[in-house]
């Protein structure tokens, strides 16, 4: 299960070929929108939200990354339930340079390496 602001779709194929051996199926769930004036309480509550859906899946692993708050809490929440957790580890390429514009254009790439546990 892919909870990150990241879709599956757009992985490249090593990372989608890792997460098939160790998710099998592969499910994207949206990061949610944490918005700064959250309280403690709403965030919780999204974590709970969160839990009701991965629990509802037998057995899952869940890839889990995002704002740093409720990826804390929903990590320790998925582990107090002895489910896998765990974060995408990798390299980023980035460039910066001026289009013939002269607007300034930043691209970034990331180059998967493996799945760590949490």
């Amino acid at each position: 299960m892919n909870i990150t602001n990241h879709a599956s779709q757009f992985w490249s194929k090593s990372q989608t070929e890792a997460a098939r051996q160790l998710f099998g199926t592969v499910i994207d769930l949206p990061f949610p929108q944490i918005q700064v004036q959250m309280t403690d309480k709403e965030i919780d509550d999204l974590v709970e939200i969160y839990l009701k859906k991965v629990t509802a899946y037998e057995n899952p692993t869940v890839l889990c990354q995002g704002e740093f708050v409720f990826t804390y809490r929903m990590v320790h929440a998925l582990q107090k339930r002895k489910i896998q957790v765990v974060a995408a580890q990798g390299t980023l390429e980035r460039e910066e340079y001026q289009d013939k514009d002269q607007n300034t254009v930043k691209r970034t790439i990331y180059r998967f390496a493996r799945f760590l546990k949490y």
